[in-house]
């Protein structure tokens, strides 16, 4: 049996060629994964909820955003309701319904769900200043809820991370 000789050993050159063209190749996929990778990935979007912080139920709930728009005839007071919006980046949306009363209301909050997964937008009543008479007939000035006005306000949560 003739034996054969080992091969050779590549060149420090030939190794470093080929180190860099494989860190090339993970930086650019990194890169494209960065720019388009969001796109890609099922969902693409934010879960949103609308949670009617008010003392009342209101009516004809309608969430209008650059996707689309969501309707719910009724949501009750300290009551929530969720739904997937398929847009990524920030944008404004508008909020309208009828308070008990049948006022119309529409409202208008910028959502900036940057890296986020849930955004609640939180209806909270605006607060007018009213006059009260007490029994003993004495005025006082107190803060009460103004029919058919609201603000919202959105906070956002994060992807939770496990340690």
């Amino acid at each position: 049996m003739e034996a054969t000789e080992p091969p050779a050993p590549r060149s420090p050159n030939a190794r470093l060629g080929t180190l860099s063209l494989a860190l090339n190749l993970i930086l650019l996929g990194w890169l494209l994964y960065g720019a388009f990778g969001r796109h890609l990935t099922p969902g693409g979007g934010v879960s949103l909820i609308i949670a009617n912080d008010l003392p009342w139920q209101i009516t004809e709930l309608s969430l209008s955003h650059p996707g689309g728009s969501f309707a719910l005839p009724v949501l009750d007071a300290d009551q929530s309701v969720g739904t997937s919006i398929p847009v990524g980046t920030a944008f404004d949306a508008t909020v309208t319904f009828k308070g008990p009363d049948g006022v119309a209301c529409k409202e208008a909050v910028k959502v900036k769900p940057v890296g986020e997964l849930l955004v609640v937008v939180r209806i909270l009543p605006k607060l007018e200043e009213a006059t009260l008479k007490s029994p003993s007939g004495a005025e006082e000035k107190v803060f009460k809820a103004a029919p058919g006005r609201a603000r919202l306000v959105a906070s956002y949560q994060g992807p939770v991370q496990y340690n």
